[in-house]
């Protein structure tokens, strides 16, 4: 047997079986052992959650002594035995882990980076919190050894300058020798004669069962039954006691007589492991008289003799069998049987996974060879389900051998043809009973496989003639998938299902079937998957068809709302708003109506990108300030600088000032008397004398509207976008859609493309003083007609809580530094209020003029976009394009307010705009790039443009009176209309506005009925005129107001991660029709829906609508009248789109047409009995889940007609049922009895798991939270959370002195009502986690508290009452 066996040269590799026994008979040494073992278990060097571990095995006290006790494991010698008691009451588990992430960094510490320790170990770097010895480690660590502690001296010498190298204990002066001594006790007799207790603990049989509970070792990776995949933890390799190492060498026993002679001991190597004994005189002749042979007290004859049993059985029941080599004949190369060998593989596929605990010893590249015997061993121990087919594939009678030339016998035991591919799938002789759907499934997927593979060899070998009909093919290929699919999805298993998902994922991500798939496909298949997988199969590919771009004008239909509505249907909205709504508003902005330009930046890439480029493009911009700092031209520290008025401080001027005198800083006073008196002595003629309007300008008329293309990708998001909001309401559509809208402004102004020049007017080019849209403009156009969409939808209340803000924000990063998205920002912003400015009322307008407007955004962009202090990334054209920008909303906001509000106003700011010409007057040496910048935008034909348009709103006298540079301005504007030769542009006038002819004189101002405010005329021309400067919404029924714009400001100004509810007791809209009480509420995921179920005897569909102020009284959509006693429950079936009502009887019925599609009931001959409770299983479910008035509860399949499958509630009398929650993916189903019993099935597999006494009395509702808990109310008064893991009580909850008979979760929390008007709310399934009680108000409710429903999204609140009023609140 010994000269059988291999040298333990490759430890690693070594049979198990093999490894044993070399271990047992001391031919390998214990620390290469255990890293076999380490290896088995999938612990690999280098994984910190999954490294070898080997065994602490002494205290470093003494060079000889100071053994550990290798029977308990470390994490229980470390933690005492009462800690452990106490984890296993809570948590059913003793042990976390055998080796945790932080111990193994702590033992490295020494040899490890900084920042490594500081992110697994502690977050501050403190040298003195690690460990400074080897004693004090071990004393320290819960956790075993590393091997490294054994053979790597490096280990203990310190990389860090402030940590110093691990203390090695007195007896050994080197990191090597102390390797080589701590070695030699692994390798010791002690620890030799008890490692095998370790190996038990860390790798054996006391990892589980009664044997783990009495060690006080279960470990949690153990515990919860590996429910869950993981990388690391800990593995079982036995179930049996390990082996003991047997002693060095043979066994030598002292003999001798009884009088104390001489001993002789007689060794015996004989292989049958008996020994003979003797004693002899001197002469040879045996002495069997007087004389009796004394053996020591613990001598034991038969000890080899039981070693070599319990190696044998252990082996045995490890499933590893030492094989003894024997040489093998000579074999000739014959022709290999792949056929063969794949049908062992799957045979020995087949055991492995029905079988893991017995295959574990297994190694991850063991042989075929050994696989097949382990599998044939095992054949008796498979269930009978696939018993008969293993036994098949392998053939254990036959024990033929692995060799290419084996062949299966021609007809098998029972006369059929031995295993093959077509054998096993055939449903005629397949020992597996593959479902009916499987093989036309199988023939689909082939046929769509075989397809796949002759298109890539086409499109290898005739590339050419393929790319012309490649989309043709593959659209065949989608329509063959479909068509065969289709029929066959519903009755598909989960497992067939599984066969499917690989198959439309492929063709989703293959360009030329991506979009015909999601049209045809993704529907069918998802509304048989459920929410949950196709979030999980779907997602991904479905985003990648928005991320790479719409060359096709078939991708105009991902855009459309027909699509998107399947997407908000199979995903669920709130995964629809967090992955869609950037997709869809980029195509809003154009983004989609080309191929992609990987240079171009999307919303995504723009909200995580935002500071980093504001860092790195302001580099230009800070050019500017070095320079001028180093020259030492501007001394003026604030932004202001002190050049034409102070900024800061205008706020506070614009309120103090009255009949347009502003108080001015001493400086500029200074500056303007200087300029004023300049001018007064040496110019006596007016500027107004000087141009002649009508000759050199003129009003351009507007633009007509032309649409590139009817169906392109932009149109069609844009009119998704309008049907979204509508059916999101105003907090969703505001939070989803216009942020990303605006964001999208600055988007579509982005680059040397966004302020190109196009030569096209606009469509209100009347009122205008830029002569022609840039490019941006163009891309805008969508975005800013679904902005003006949404002021019209929801109110200008839009405009001001929402727009203006975001421009705040915008400006005040502009004051610091000017980078490239933020000049996108900034003219998206101007070009967002030109457009919103028509749609304020004059009192909106005239409220938020001096503030919001003016000395927040209008006078601060007229200070950045003539400052030197910054220059702008894109150069001068940005620069001009916003200040062009500015004047035309500065125009807007002059024709609005008229000529003595403008006077009043906007004085300070064109005398701003004026002077800041005086900073051309430099010397042309300059090299500051920010006046470089000025030069190009400050023009001669600027100043011309700016002193139209300010001539028009204030008048010529006005104009002449405030400039304090007029000669400067008339030498520029008299040069650039010198060099006019046809007349340009300017906007139309107060009276043309009005009708009146255009005077030019500098009196024209100021006559009648230019007032304050514009005269509205009755005339339809001039009607239309004025409704390019005001144009507010009509009263519209959704408009925000009262009540419902209370609850939208606040819910649009709290932070998105603030999930918690807050409760303010607002009543938003009130719901009547139910002539008797509301029993049940059923919320859709659309969140704009809802069903109700009532005593009289009717189901309700409800629209939720943004309506009046809060008071305001709304019908039912629709009402179902097929019951004939009163409605306790209502639920909605998501996969079908159908409802479910019980009132004694379950039906089924179609919410739309208010059909009845079937009706159950409880299949007893007595009409007594009848249903009591009803639940929905989770999606795709099509069943629910239905209680008995006997105390049954039945199974039932909405499909088919029938009672359903009855299952088992309690062994014994629990009582009547009288509520049921589905949790844990509809895995689990908890029953609440009216004896306070709640019992736990799996619905998986129909068995009780647990039932235990909850509460004292009767249990009126049981409530899913998450997937972790559920909460019962008792009529005792209480409430309680449970764990569904195992039915633990995880805590008690908050209840008030009333019983609580309606309760609903949101997002982890609990809201449950009272029969006492009061409202908890408590924040998680904790005892100690906070809980407010809300008492309701009378003037909120019309009667008593009966059911209450969430809107998660929303924050809102459904209350039902018994008077028959449903009440929405937040």
């Amino acid at each position: 047997l010994s000269s059988s066996l291999p040298a333990p040269s490759l430890p690693l590799s070594t049979p198990l079986a093999t490894a044993t026994l070399l271990w047992t008979r001391r031919e390998l040494s214990t620390l290469q052992y255990l890293l076999l073992l380490n290896h088995l278990a999938g612990r690999r060097f280098g994984q910190p959650n999954n490294h070898p571990v080997v065994p602490w095995v002494t205290d470093f006290t003494s060079k000889e002594g100071g053994h550990r006790d290798l029977s308990r494991s470390k994490f229980r010698l470390n933690k005492g035995d009462q800690a452990l008691d106490m984890t296993y009451e809570t948590g059913q588990h003793h042990v976390t882990d055998v080796l945790s992430e932080i111990t193994y960094y702590t033992y490295k510490s020494r040899v490890t980076d900084k920042a490594v320790l500081c992110r697994y170990v502690r977050p501050a770097w403190v040298p003195a919190e690690y460990p400074a010895s080897m004693a004090r480690m071990m004393d320290w660590s819960p956790d075993e050894a590393i091997p490294e502690f054994y053979t790597d001296p490096d280990i203990f010498t310190s990389t860090h300058p402030d940590l110093p190298d691990l203390s090695l204990p007195t007896w050994v002066e080197t990191g090597a020798e102390f390797c080589s001594w701590h070695l030699g006790r692994l390798e010791g007799d002690v620890v030799s004669s008890h490692i095998h207790t370790w190996i038990d603990l860390t790798f054996g049989y006391k990892l589980s069962g009664s044997a783990a509970v009495r060690s006080k070792n279960v470990c949690l990776d153990i515990a919860d039954t590996h429910s869950d995949l993981r990388g690391h933890g800990v593995v079982q390799l036995f179930s049996v006691p390990h082996p003991v190492r047997g002693q060095l060498g043979g066994r030598e026993v002292p003999l001798g007589r009884e009088e104390g002679g001489e001993e002789d001991g007689v060794d015996d190597d004989s292989d049958d492991g008996e020994e003979e004994w003797t004693v002899t005189n001197g002469n040879g002749d045996t002495i069997v008289e007087d004389q009796k042979i004394s053996l020591p007290p613990d001598f034991n004859p038969l000890a080899e003799l039981t070693e070599l049993e319990s190696l044998s059985h252990f082996q045995t029941k490890s499933g590893s069998i030492t094989t003894i080599s024997v040489p093998s004949p000579p074999t000739y190369p014959t022709s290999p049987k792949p056929m063969v060998v794949d049908m062992q593989v799957l045979g020995c596929l087949v055991v492995e996974l029905f079988l893991p605990r017995k295959m574990v010893t297994q190694g991850p590249d063991c042989p075929l060879q050994e696989r097949y015997e382990a599998a044939t061993k095992y054949l008796v121990s498979l269930p009978p389900c696939v018993k008969t087919m293993a036994t098949q594939l392998l053939i254990p009678e036959k024990k033929f051998s692995l060799t290419p030339s084996d062949r299966y016998p021609a007809v098998s035991a029972f006369g059929l043809p031995l295993p093959s591919p077509q054998q096993l799938l055939s449903p005629l002789m397949s020992p597996v009973p593959f479902p009916s759907c499987f093989p036309p499934l199988l023939q689909t997927l082939s046929r769509c496989r075989s397809l796949q593979s002759q298109l890539a060899m086409l499109t290898t070998t005739h590339p050419t003639q393929m790319a012309e009909h490649m989309t043709t093919v593959s659209e065949f290929c989608v329509l063959l998938v479909a068509r065969s699919l289709s029929p066959m999805l519903p009755s598909l298993s989960p497992d067939c299902l599984e066969l499917v998902i690989p198959l439309v994922t492929s063709l989703l991500q293959f360009s030329h079937t991506a979009v015909f798939s999601s049209w045809l496909l993704l529907d069918k298949v998802s509304s048989t998957l459920g929410p949950d997988k196709t979030r999980s199969s779907f997602l991904e590919p479905v985003t990648s068809l928005y991320l790479n771009g719409s060359p096709t004008a078939k991708h105009a239909k991902l855009y459309h709302r027909s699509f998107l509505m399947t997407l908000i249907v199979r995903f669920k909205l709130k995964v629809f708003l967090e992955n869609f709504t950037n997709y869809l508003v980029e195509a809003v902005g154009g983004y989609k109506d080309l191929e992609w330009d990987t240079g171009r930046q999307g919303l995504d890439q723009s909200i995580r990108s935002d500071k980093r480029e504001e860092v790195g493009d302001s580099l230009a911009s800070q050019v500017s300030e070095t320079m001028v700092g180093e020259k030492g031209q501007v001394e003026c520290e604030t932004f202001s600088e002190g050049e034409v008025f102070a900024f800061d401080s205008l706020d506070e001027q614009l309120v103090a000032g009255k009949g347009g005198a502003v108080a001015l800083p001493a400086e500029v006073l200074e500056t303007l008397v200087h300029n004023l008196g300049r001018n007064k002595a040496g110019e006596e003629e007016s500027l107004t004398e000087a141009f002649d309007l009508a000759r050199f300008t003129k009003v351009v008329d507007n633009e007509v509207e032309k649409r590139d293309s009817e169906g392109n990708i932009s149109t069609v998001a844009g009119e998704s976008v309008l049907w979204l909001a509508h059916r999101l309401g105003p907090v969703l559509a505001c939070r989803f859609l216009t942020r990303n809208l605006l964001r999208m402004l600055g988007l579509c102004f982005l680059g040397a493309e966004g302020v190109r020049d196009t030569g096209r007017r606009f469509r209100d080019q009347r009122v205008r003083v830029t002569q022609f849209k840039v490019g941006g403009d163009l891309a805008a156009g969508p975005v800013l007609e679904c902005l003006a969409h949404m002021v019209g939808l929801f109110g200008d209340s839009l405009v001001v809580v929402q727009y203006l803000p975001y421009c705040w924000d915008l400006v005040s990063k502009a004051k610091k530094r000017i980078s490239s998205s933020l000049e996108g920002g900034l003219l998206g912003c101007l070009a967002m209020l030109h457009s919103s400015l028509p749609l304020l009322s004059d009192t909106v307008l005239m409220n938020e003029l001096p503030h919001s407007l003016l000395a927040h955004l209008l006078v601060p962009l007229l200070q950045v976009v003539t400052t030197r202090r910054v220059t702008f990334t894109g150069g001068a054209r940005p620069r001009l394009v916003l200040l062009n920008k500015l004047l035309d909303t500065v125009y807007m906001v002059g024709l609005r307010i008229g000529e003595e509000m403008a006077r009043t106003h906007l004085t300070p700011l064109v005398t701003g705009l004026f002077s800041s010409f005086d900073k051309l007057e430099t010397a042309d040496q300059d090299p500051d790039p920010a006046l470089a910048q000025l030069r190009q935008v400050l023009t001669p034909a600027l100043a011309f443009s700016a002193y139209v348009c300010f001539y028009q709103l204030l008048g010529g006298s006005h104009m002449e009176a405030n400039i304090a540079n007029l000669s400067l301005v008339r030498r520029l504007c008299c040069t650039h209309q010198a060099t006019l030769q046809d007349p340009t542009h300017r906007p139309i006038s107060f009276l043309e506005l009005q009708g009146l002819p255009h005077k030019v004189t500098s009196t024209s101002f100021g006559g009648s009925g230019t007032g304050n405010m514009i005269v509205v005329s009755e005339e339809k021309e001039v009607k239309g005129e004025l409704e390019l400067i005001s144009r507010p919404a009509t009263d519209s029924a959704r408009q925000l107001k009262g009540n419902w714009l209370a609850y939208w400001e606040h819910e649009i100004g709290r932070d998105e991660r603030e999930g918690l509810f807050n409760l303010k007791q607002i009543k938003l809209q009130s719901f009547t029709g139910h002539t008797g009480s509301v029993r049940s509420l059923a919320v859709l995921d659309n969140e704009n829906s809802f069903l109700s179920g009532g005593k009289d005897r009717t189901v309700r569909l409800w629209s939720i609508r943004n309506v009046g102020e809060g008071e305001a009284m709304v019908g039912a959509q629709s009402v179902y009248s097929g019951h004939r006693k009163s409605v306790f429950s209502v639920s909605f079936l998501a996969g079908p789109g159908l409802a479910v009502s019980c009132d004694g009887g379950v039906q089924l019925w179609d919410p739309f047409v208010l059909g009845t599609v079937r009706e159950f009931d409880t299949g007893k001959e007595s009409s007594r009995v009848t249903f009591c409770a009803v639940r929905p299983l989770s999606e795709p479910g099509q069943g629910v889940v239905a209680a008995t008035s006997e105390g049954g509860v039945r199974v039932i399949d909405t499909r088919v007609a029938g009672p359903g499958t009855e299952l088992k509630v309690s062994y014994g009398a629990a009582g009547l049922i009288r509520s049921l929650a589905v949790g844990r993916e509809g895995n689990q189903l908890a029953v609440g009895h009216s004896s306070g019993y709640i019992s736990m099935l799996d619905l998986r597999t129909g068995r009780l798991r647990t039932g235990f006494k909850a509460h004292d009395g009767e249990v009126l509702t049981l409530t899913n939270i998450s997937n972790n808990h559920f909460v019962s109310t008792s009529l005792d008064q209480t409430a309680s959370g449970w764990k569904w893991e195992d039915g633990r009580l995880a805590a008690n909850l908050r209840a008030p002195p009333e019983p609580l008979h309606c309760v609903c979760p949101h997002q982890g929390e609990v809201i449950m009502g009272s029969t006492a008007n009061r409202l908890t709310i408590q924040q998680g399934v904790d005892t100690d986690s906070p809980a407010t009680v809300h008492k309701l108000r009378g003037d909120l409710l019309r009667g008593n508290l009966s059911q209450v429903a969430c809107m998660p999204l929303n924050k809102l609140l459904l209350l039902a009452t018994d008077s028959g009023y449903i009440h929405l609140v937040c």
